[in-house]
Order: structure tokens, then sequence, then C-alpha cells
């Protein structure tokens, strides 16, 4: 009996190891891999041709992992999912796995830009920590491009935004216009704006108190805003828009705290003022205030 049970017991996992039963042949493998790849290529002219790509690569992954042309399957699949699909966690998962199944991509020039898909993916995915340091991994890189540690740079110092860790932000931010030999505009208004919605809360209800709290913030807030006269990019958008509801922020904490009405309406003018302002700054800025 126990040689019976220990039998089953053995023989049930086999049978789960292997999710895909059916015949197997290098011709079904080679054709997928060939097939995925020329839609792959085609898609650049007809993104319908991603579907299929997709379709081929993953069923390709699943049948063959150990097959040699499923590894050269994963980095096309990888920018499928992260350029057409917009789906970071599949981009993650994709590649985390060929790296660990190929270990050595990391010290290639292609594979570091592959691991800077990844730290933008996690990004998107509200992973800042993991983002900067996949990033860091590139900028230390002999091996990567110019262009790669550029990318990896600006990815880092959007973690750090998000992390609010402004002044390691602003360092990095100082490095990669250095790098780039350009301005950031917009990431420099996102770092700014956030830094301003961080000033400390008031703490007392005097009138001096309230004047500087409203004071002091307005005034970053308008100091922000000559990085908005350059944020044009389609990016940009999103930073002008967080510019705009912070500000709003502001106004309605103005209103909702007690105090003097003739306090209440001196700080209201200078934060319409400030907002006038702004539109003249950036059309952009007209539509979101």
């Amino acid at each position: 009996m126990l040689l019976l049970l220990a039998t089953i017991l053995l023989t049930v996992p086999a049978k789960a190891q292997n999710p895909n039963p059916g015949p197997r042949s290098a011709t079904e493998a080679q054709f997928l891999y060939d097939e995925g790849t020329r839609a792959f290529n085609a898609a650049a002219h007809d993104p319908k041709q991603y579907d299929l790509a997709q379709k081929d690569f993953e069923r390709l992954i699943a049948r063959y992992p150990n097959d040699s042309r499923t590894l050269k399957a994963y980095p096309k699949l990888a920018m499928i999912y992260s350029a057409s699909r917009h789906d970071p966690e599949k981009t993650i998962q994709t590649i985390r796995k060929y790296l660990l199944l190929k270990p050595s991509a990391v010290h290639t020039k292609e594979g570091l830009e592959l691991k800077g898909t990844l730290a933008q993916a996690y990004l998107d995915a509200h992973q800042p920590t993991e983002a900067r340091i996949t990033a860091e991994a590139i900028l230390k890189s002999s091996v990567a491009s110019d262009s790669a540690k550029t990318s990896a740079l600006q990815i880092k110092t959007t973690s750090l935004i998000v992390q609010k860790k402004y002044h390691e932000a602003d360092a990095s931010l100082d490095a990669l216009e250095s790098r780039a030999k350009r301005k950031f505009p917009s990431i420099r208004l996102e770092l700014k704006t956030r830094e301003c919605s961080a000033v400390p809360a008031l703490k007392k209800n005097t009138e001096d108190a309230i004047l500087d709290y409203f004071g002091k913030k307005d005034t970053c807030f308008k100091s922000a805003l000559p990085e908005a006269v350059h944020a044009a990019s389609e990016d940009a958008h999103a930073v002008l828009l967080l510019w705009c509801r912070a500000h709003e922020s502001l106004i309605r904490e103005l209103k909702a705290k007690p105090m003097d009405s003739f306090l209440k309406e001196k700080i209201s003018k200078q934060l319409s003022e400030t907002e006038d302002f702004a539109k003249t700054i950036n059309e952009n800025l007209v539509h979101c205030l």
C-alpha cells in the first residue's frame, strides 16, 4: 500500500509539469518564429500585424521553452507588450524571464536597451524603487550606449521625483541635462510643482503665519511657471495638468480655512493673479485653470 501511494505521489506532479501536452516538432517551432518575426517587422507599417506576432511568439514560448529560437522571441514579445499593448506587467514578466534565461544579455548593448525598457515598465507599473535600481545598473555599465544611459538617467530622475526625494532628483536632473546637452522643462516643471506641494502644512493660525504659508506656496508655484514656456511635448500635458491641479488645491485650501474675510480676500487675489499669469505662459494652462 505504501509503495502504491508513493508511486501515485511521484507520477501526478510529473503530469502537472507538462502544461502543453501534444506533439512537438522543430518544423513548427521554426514556422512560429519565422511567421512571428515577419509579422513583427511588418507591424512598423501595419500595427495590426502585432496581433499575429504576439500570438506566434506566445505559442512558441509556451510549446518550445528550450528551443534556441524561443530566446530570440522574448525581446520582440517584450517590445510588443511595451510599445503596442502598453502593458507594463507583462513587459516586466517577459524581460525578467529573458534575462534569467540569458543573463549574459546584460553585457550587450541590445540587452541593456531591453533593460531600459524594463526600467520604464517598472515606472509605469508604479514601482519607482525597482525602476531606479534598474536604471542605475545601466548607468554603471561600461557597455551601455550614450542614448541608453541618457534614457536611464531620465528614468532615475523621474523615479526620485515619484519617491519624493526632491534634492536627489534635482541633482539627477542636472546630470541628465549635462549629459544630454539640452533642457528637460517638463521634468523640471514636475519636480518644482511636487516640491511646492510638499511645503509643510500650516501649523499656526496667526495672520503672519497664514500670509507666510500661502505666500510661500504661491510664490513657489509661480517660480515653476517659466519651465512651462518650453513644455510643449505631448507628455507635457500631464505635467501642466499637475501644476493646475496643485494650484487649484491651494485655492481650495484657502477657501476652507477659517480666517478674517479681509485676509482671505487679500490672499485670494494673489492666487488669482498667479493663475492669470499662468494662462499667459502656456495655452494648455488656459484649458485646465
